[in-house]
């Protein structure tokens, strides 16, 4: 499943995607599947003006429905702002840039979702003003091996492309 590390009992946390490692199991489908309709990403992309900024796409695979806990941008703002719902077998989207007049400060953010169970999804992710863009993703609670997440930062500054790719994990597939 790519390198998961342990996040102290709280949860885990993979980031291999994001180095571009592949990802095993259920997580290998068509990237064009997963993408938002274009209309939407659109509409996300012509809202960011920004000199730092980027697409966040959420994309739920798992049968758990996704409820927005928490999103708090520690640079920058969301334009506009993460789906408050993500079905099973939907996606979301959602933009975030630097705040105007600030456009060195890059942006950032931590989104949390609920998945049910007492399981929350933490997602992060980074555009900064200068080195490479990152996206993060941890689970935690009472069952954080009932969902895995991919994540993946693509290049650029502006309209970046930030994924997260949330999935049970394959059956045959060994979690440390």
């Amino acid at each position: 499943m790519g390198e998961t590390t342990d996040t102290g009992g709280l949860g885990r946390s993979t980031d291999a995607a994001r180095r571009g490692a592949p990802y095993a199991g259920r997580m290998a489908r068509s990237p064009r599947r997963d993408s938002i309709p274009p209309a939407d990403g659109a509409r996300i992309a012509a809202a960011l003006h920004e000199t730092r900024s980027c697409v966040v796409v959420v994309v739920n695979r798992s049968p758990r429905e996704l409820v927005l806990s928490g999103a708090k941008p520690l640079h920058g703002v969301f334009q506009p702002g993460p789906p408050v719902r993500v079905a099973p077998g939907a996606r979301g989207a959602f933009g975030a840039q630097s705040a105007p007049g600030q456009g060195g400060a890059g942006c950032a953010a931590i989104v949390t979702y609920e998945a049910g169970s007492g399981i929350v999804l933490s997602l992060r992710f980074d555009v900064p003003y200068a080195g490479r863009n990152a996206a993060a993703a941890t689970v935690w609670g009472p069952e954080p091996a009932a969902l895995a997440v991919a994540s993946s930062a693509g290049p650029g500054h502006v309209r970046a492309a930030i994924r997260f790719v949330i999935d049970t994990p394959a059956e045959n597939e060994v979690l440390p």
